[in-house]
């Protein structure tokens, strides 16, 4: 399938918004920056767009939790406990960023897959062209697991302790800003997994269904979970070194 890859106008904001969940960053990046929003078009249109951010957490600190591993031994007892750990931080920052992937409803994996990867080969040259300005790693958040009405599994065994209210109500009303205010109330010490539900145990860096051909994509392009998730909903963040990923063909 062919695609056609350009920025993103103001005259396709009105196409791109359904697509897009409500806290989405939907301004036009300035053309001389860092970032660039990318939109790839077939016959039938516009099917898939991505945001490429210039280095992040800069301005407004970006958090994300490690998932880490201790270990407790006690060789004369034969006890041998090895547990995951989450400690909030702020491991990313200074990275680019794949951000507002989205695409028309309806387009099927196999096309999906496509536009992915003429949307990545388009990331990769503007990043490339840009480097002076970008940071050494590339990451991309992959959506978390969520049930039938919409919860995060992983904020009800962690989050909701900390904040009671909707956290997807605040990053609509506050956008970036939300999660930086979400992450102020979180814990700062290490927070052993085994205390949370077998739910949100389970959901931790599990992506999406939905996002399945977005993470099989990014692998092939080179990317690698790196063991950090999202505050909210648990989803794992892919990432690769800027500068062995511009060496691909």
């Amino acid at each position: 399938m062919r695609w056609t890859v350009r920025p993103v106008q103001a005259a396709d904001l009105s196409a791109l918004r359904p697509w897009l969940p409500a806290q989405a960053d939907t301004m036009l990046p300035r053309p001389d920056a860092a970032a660039a929003w990318l939109l790839a078009e077939g016959a039938q249109g516009p099917a898939a767009c991505l945001r490429v951010r210039g280095p992040i957490g800069l301005q407004r600190p970006r958090h994300w939790y490690h998932v880490g591993c201790v270990v407790h031994a006690a060789p004369e007892l034969s006890l041998f406990h090895r547990q995951h750990t989450l400690l909030l931080g702020n491991d990313h920052t200074g990275a680019s960023e794949l951000a507002e992937r989205a695409h028309a409803p309806g387009l099927d994996a196999a096309a999906q897959a496509s536009a992915w990867r003429a949307l990545l080969d388009a990331a990769r040259e503007h990043l490339q062209a840009t480097r002076a300005l970008q940071g050494g790693r590339v990451i991309a958040e992959l959506p978390g697991l969520r049930d039938a009405q919409g919860r995060s599994p992983f904020w009800q065994g962690l989050g909701r302790h900390f904040h009671a209210g909707d956290p997807d109500a605040v990053l609509q009303r506050l956008g970036l800003d939300g999660r930086a205010q979400l992450a102020a109330l979180m814990p700062r010490q290490v927070v052993y997994a085994s205390f949370l539900s077998p739910a949100a145990q389970a959901a931790m860096a599990q992506a999406a269904p939905a996002a399945r051909v977005w993470m099989d994509t990014l692998a092939d392009a080179g990317f690698r979970y790196s063991h950090h998730i999202d505050i909210v909903d648990g989803g794992p963040v892919f990432e690769t070194h800027l500068d062995s990923w511009c060496a691909r063909r």
